[in-house]
């Protein structure tokens, strides 16, 4: 008994997607592969901020190791899983995993016509000067004034009042919400 799918499940709605787990770096190479089989294929890429000489230049995929390919009446996982560049497609307890379209319709407007998404696009939408508040782990509660994000944007400089200075600190920007 074989641990992936032979093929699409009956129920599944034809603008979900499943879910493709890549060999490292080689997300080109698979989309190439699997194009070959007349598939439709997406990578949603992000443009990032070069934070280190050797970090890569021009749009990155957003979900490193992973590409999407649309559901079809006779998607084969088995054949897309020999396919170079692909290492398998993902499934949990024997069923293969989608995603809705919605997701990657909404992934797809903002990349607009430029291909890739820009990071400010995505940010929390917090602007400099303005009050957020820290909720869950050890500061919950705490409100302070946001000052900019952090190298990679998935941390966040906030400013708070501490013992009547004004104290630095660094936290994780999932855990701000703008207060007003």
């Amino acid at each position: 008994m074989s641990e992936f799918p032979a093929s699409v499940a009956v129920g599944c709605a034809l603008s979900d997607w499943a879910v493709v787990r890549t060999k490292p770096n080689q997300e080109r190479l698979a989309i190439m592969n699997l194009a070959l089989r007349d598939l439709d294929i997406y990578c949603p890429r992000i443009l990032l901020n070069r934070w280190h000489t050797r970090a890569p230049r021009g749009p990155v995929p957003l979900f490193s190791g992973y590409i999407f390919v649309r559901q079809t009446p006779n998607l084969r996982t088995h054949a897309m899983r020999y396919c170079s560049g692909v290492q398998y497609p993902v499934v949990f307890g024997g069923v293969l995993a989608l995603v809705e379209g919605g997701f990657i319709e909404a992934l797809r407007s903002m990349e607009g016509d430029r291909g890739f998404i820009l990071h400010e696009e995505i940010e929390r939408g917090l602007e400099p000067g303005c009050q957020v508040h820290i909720s869950g782990g050890s500061l919950d509660g705490v409100q302070g004034v946001f000052d900019g994000y952090i190298n990679g944007k998935d941390r966040a400089r906030i400013f708070v009042e501490f013992l009547r200075r004004r104290t630095v600190m660094e936290v994780e920007t999932v855990r701000l919400t703008p207060t007003g």
